[in-house]
């Protein structure tokens, strides 16, 4: 299920020869994506505000360059120019908001699930408006601990809104700049843990092998090995990036407050949200379980529209930290 990108720029290259200069490193120029830290060796501090609350890890702040470089042949217009940005001290969730977590979000307000959500319920990798779907039935089967998908940007915001309510924190959406930040984790390679896709399947879930088997009539480019799960997995099934945190890449697409933008030159660069009272589209990060190489990569960005629900699109939560809190004593 394609999302909206902008069109690549540069010159065309042939899948394998695509996919050959990604894993080697598109000759070195992907260093030029420097974080200004590198990864801490440390264990992440962590903390959890109530019960139900997601698990919060703090990310350092740091200086980073988000985008990028041309020399990478998957670029797309949309990834560039790279910009410094500096980010400051904050919480970001684990992993992506759990549907068990949406449910106690949903019975405790009353909300009812609505109905309509573009999903692959035909197994043919041509995503498709779908009026019996909702977060409950996103056309495949779920668990609890499942990512939560089928749900607008407004859920997620009203979910936060939801948690600051119940704890008197401030939780919200991750800004783009934040997220790609966080899901950099102090590298500087194509995908945080390095130059080759393949090597991903252990780290992350994404349209592999495992995705081919239960959709055989699907002509989309997959990685070329086997996370062992075809559709979602339950949260926390794979390694975390250098930051502490689990399915960054893969699982679910995260949508981010930011109104989108079509260039970089738009992205703030003290990392606060871009945002606007009439915004139509906003962006989402990460890739997800039906997602090839190109839109795996850290430096990807899509966007949706508002009020649209995806079969394969959830978010994670982030939340600020006072004074106190944001010390990186471990």
């Amino acid at each position: 299920m394609a999302q909206r990108r902008d069109r690549r720029s540069g010159r065309s290259l042939g899948t394998s020869a695509l996919l050959a200069l990604v894993m080697s490193g598109a000759g070195g120029t992907m260093a030029a994506m420097a974080a200004s830290n590198a990864p801490s060796s440390r264990s992440p501090r962590t903390f959890e505000d109530c019960p139900f609350c997601p698990r919060m890890v703090v990310i350092p702040g740091g200086s980073f360059v988000m985008g990028s470089p041309p020399e990478d042949p998957m670029r797309h217009k949309n990834e560039g120019p790279q910009i410094t940005v500096t980010i400051a001290t904050f919480a970001v969730a684990e992993t992506e908001v759990t549907r068990g977590q949406f449910a106690a979000f949903a019975k405790e307000t009353n909300r009812e699930p609505v109905k309509g959500c573009i999903t692959d319920r035909d197994r043919d990798g041509e995503g498709a408006d779908d009026p019996t779907a909702s977060w409950l039935d996103p056309g495949y089967e779920q668990a609890p601990e499942h990512p939560v998908v089928c749900v607008s940007w407004q859920d997620a915001k009203d979910f936060a809104a939801w948690l600051s309510r119940k704890t008197g924190k401030g939780y919200r959406l991750l800004g783009e700049a934040e997220w790609e930040y966080a899901a950099r984790g102090g590298t500087t390679t194509t995908f945080f843990w390095g130059q080759v896709a393949e090597v991903g399947c252990r780290t992350m879930n994404g349209g592999d092998r495992a995705y081919k088997r239960a959709e055989p009539t699907n002509r989309n480019l997959i990685v070329e090995c086997d996370d062992g799960v075809a559709f979602t997995a339950p949260v926390g099934s794979y390694p975390a990036n250098p930051f502490g945190l689990r399915d960054i890449t893969g699982n679910a697409w995260e949508l981010v407050e930011d109104c989108y933008q079509p260039s970089l030159e738009q992205i703030p660069t003290d990392g606060k949200p871009r945002t606007s009272d009439t915004c139509a589209e906003h962006g989402t990060r990460g890739g997800s379980l039906d997602d090839y190489p190109e839109d795996l990569r850290i430096a990807s960005r899509h966007h949706v529209k508002s009020e649209a629900r995806w079969g394969n699109t959830g978010f994670r939560v982030a939340r600020s930290l006072s004074g106190a809190e944001a010390r990186i004593d471990r």
